[in-house]
């Protein structure tokens, strides 16, 4: 089950095994961010709502794809400026308990696996889980935070309906890709249509389950 495999994936460093990206894709990486992530194409632009205050939103990058038999797969993405000290502050428990209670709408406790990871110039927490939706079909959910001196970039991605090679697969690729931006990115002068404009949007706050 490929399903199955991106669960026992998920547990390896998504750094050493990011999916390089095509002449044709589409890196988000706004200006100041620190990592970068790779799309099919350009996503469009949403907005990301705090469920216990739905006032509270802010702007993110959004991509929505459909196959056949009712599977799909929907990922955000936004990457906003790190607060003064953000990176040693923020310990693994702290940036788990983000990406839990982002999480908390899409996935089954007992199944939530939870990674974190230290690199020095960065930290990484990756969470996935998966439930079984009310007409029988199994919906896996990842999330992932990136904290770096300067920015902070969260993403969040559901593939939902008829279990679907086409969809599991591309969903793997985009969530893979996360990394940070190396100086060959900075002087790429945007040959893969990498996005430079600046990014003022917070990292992604917990999501309200209606898309």
């Amino acid at each position: 089950m490929i399903r199955f495999f991106l669960l026992l994936w998920v547990m390896m460093p998504i750094w050493m095994s990011t999916s390089p990206a095509h002449a044709a894709d589409y890196t988000y990486s706004p200006k100041g961010c620190d990592f970068k992530m790779t799309f099919p194409e350009e996503p469009g632009i949403g907005q990301s709502c705090d469920p216990d205050n739905p006032q509270l939103c802010h702007q993110v990058r959004v991509y929505n794809k459909f196959f056949a038999l009712n599977s799909g797969l929907r990922i955000t993405a936004s990457c906003g400026k790190a607060e003064p000290g953000m990176l040693n502050k923020y310990s693994g428990k702290i940036m788990e308990y983000t990406l839990s209670a982002m999480a908390k709408n899409y996935v089954d406790a007992k199944t939530a696996k939870v990674a974190f990871t230290d690199l020095g110039t960065a930290k990484e927490a990756v969470l996935m889980g998966g439930k079984k939706e009310s007409d029988g079909t199994e919906s896996v959910y990842m999330a992932v935070m990136m904290i770096g001196a300067h920015s902070v970039l969260s993403t969040q991605g559901e593939v939902t309906g008829v279990d679907n090679p086409e969809a599991d697969k591309l969903f793997a690729h985009i969530m893979k890709s996360v990394a940070q931006v190396t100086p060959a990115d900075a002087k790429s002068d945007n040959k893969n249509n990498t996005e430079t404009g600046k990014d003022t949007t917070p990292p992604a706050a917990p999501q309200d389950k209606k898309h």
